[in-house]
C-alpha cells in the first residue's frame, strides 16, 4: 500500500512540474505583416513574444531571444 501511494504521489509531481514548464514556455510568433489596432496601421515584420500565458512584447523586427521556440508566419498578417 506504500508503495502505491508513494508511485502516485511521484507519478502526480512529475505531471504537474511538466505542466508548470509548459506553461512558462517563451513562444516567438513572426508575420510578414501586424496590424495594430490602435494606432490602425499595418506593422511590416511583425513579432509577437509570448511567455507563458502572457504577451511580453510586440513590434517590427523585435529581437528574438536564442532557445525560444519561433512560429513563422510567413506571409500572414497578424
Amino acid at each position: 500500500m506504500r508503495i502505491t501511494l508513494s508511485f502516485l504521489a511521484g507519478i502526480i509531481i512529475l505531471l504537474y512540474s511538466n505542466s508548470v514548464r509548459a506553461a512558462e514556455q517563451t513562444i516567438a510568433l513572426k508575420a510578414a505583416r501586424m496590424f495594430d489596432g490602435k494606432s490602425k496601421a499595418l506593422i511590416q515584420n511583425g513579432v509577437v513574444i509570448v511567455q507563458g500565458d502572457k504577451i511580453v512584447d510586440v513590434g517590427s523586427n523585435v529581437p528574438i531571444p536564442s532557445g525560444v521556440k519561433v512560429i513563422d508566419l510567413g506571409d500572414a498578417t497578424l
